[in-house]
């Protein structure tokens, strides 16, 4: 990865220190971010917490947004990006945007799959299967609303029980597969390819073969 220089506060984002490949230091955007979000309890994430969901010592965690140890992997920074809502350029994951384009403003926000305390997979699966059914997998309320979910997991994550920890993956990782295969189907198959990369990253704490071999497969 290599950019020249960008003047980050043009962009509205916060003035990083730059590092050696050009982008901001990674350690240093995943620490700020990480203070700025909120759990579901309404209160902001520890190095505690991050340590819980990437399976690593707190010690690391201090390591990483320090001295940007462990973060040479994209893979871990895709995966931080979307769990801190991390804008792609940021951590060196996508380019300057044309000064040109904006943020659509006044988005209604999209339905929600309803994801109780306690997880329910199959009752996840069973909206999912009700969204097929309905709209035939062609309504874009369907991938605002898996995205939607998969912030909602994402940021449950940390407050849930240790023994639930492996089913919340598991819903992320097929809601993760669900969207890459509507994207696919719609011809998007960079965005596609993007959710299955997340599920290969997840996997990581499954250590699934054959959910591995799945993703692999639909790479392919």
């Amino acid at each position: 990865m290599c950019a020249a220089q960008p003047s980050w506060r043009e962009q509205g984002l916060p003035a990083f220190d730059v590092g050696p490949d050009g982008f901001p230091r990674p350690g240093q955007v995943i620490r700020h971010f990480r203070q700025t979000k909120l759990k579901a309890d309404g209160k902001p994430w520890t190095q505690r917490d991050l340590a819980l969901v990437l399976d690593k010592q707190e010690l690391a965690m201090r390591e990483m947004e320090l001295r940007d140890t462990g973060l040479n992997d994209i893979s871990r920074r895709r995966f931080l990006a979307h769990l801190f809502d991390i804008p792609p350029l940021l951590l060196g994951l996508a380019t300057l945007p044309s000064p040109s384009s904006k943020r659509v403003q006044g988005t209604p926000a999209p339905k929600v799959l309803i994801v109780s305390e306690q997880i329910d997979l199959e009752e996840v699966r069973d909206q999912l299967t009700g969204f097929w059914t309905q709209n035939n997998g062609a309504s874009q309320d369907v991938l605002m609303t898996l995205d939607f979910t998969l912030k909602r997991l994402y940021e449950r994550y940390p407050t849930i029980a240790s023994y639930e920890r492996l089913e919340v993956v598991t819903a992320l990782c097929e809601l993760h597969i669900h969207a890459a295969n509507l994207l696919r189907d719609r011809g998007k198959f960079s965005k596609s390819l993007e959710h299955l990369n997340k599920t290969k990253d997840l996997n990581t704490l499954l250590k699934e073969d054959e959910l591995l071999a799945d993703v692999l497969y639909r790479r392919g």
